[in-house]
């Protein structure tokens, strides 16, 4: 996880490590005006933009050309931060992995709760043993 703070400017540049899908997450701190200017910037892809309070980005920082400039305007009382977080593919592969697993023991658990009632059934039983009660038809 990384923060940027006001007049934070980074030329255009890809990151040197693949560390798979990056959010970055801008917010307003303090009170008064906030800076002014189009401040990140996507060049490749020819778009530049004021990032907000709470607006949120995803994209590939290995593989998106990206930077930040100076705002033309420096805000009174108000400052931009910037938060970014990178997911390694590893993590998001081992998190899907853990998903899955979690998703085959719970059917498995759901099938023998199932097969569970359903000899108790068969065998005319509750599941404390009792005998089932039978309800009278109403015809």
């Amino acid at each position: 996880m990384s923060f940027s703070y006001q007049n934070y400017a980074a030329a255009a540049h890809t990151d040197r490590k693949d560390v798979g899908m990056g959010f970055i997450t801008w917010y307003l701190a303090g009170s008064g005006m906030p800076p002014v200017g189009d401040v990140f910037q996507l060049p490749e892809m020819r778009l530049s933009f004021t990032p907000c309070h709470g607006n949120m980005m995803a994209f590939c920082a290995s593989k998106v050309v990206h930077g930040t400039r100076i705002p033309d305007a420096i805000g009174q009382g108000c400052q931009r931060i910037g938060s970014a977080i990178a997911l390694q593919r590893r993590a998001i592969n081992v998190a899907v992995a853990h998903h899955e697993e979690m998703k085959v023991r719970v059917a498995q658990e759901q099938d023998i709760a199932i097969a569970t009632v359903l000899k108790r059934h068969a065998q005319g039983v509750n599941k404390h043993g009792q005998p089932l009660k039978r309800l009278r038809s109403a015809g």
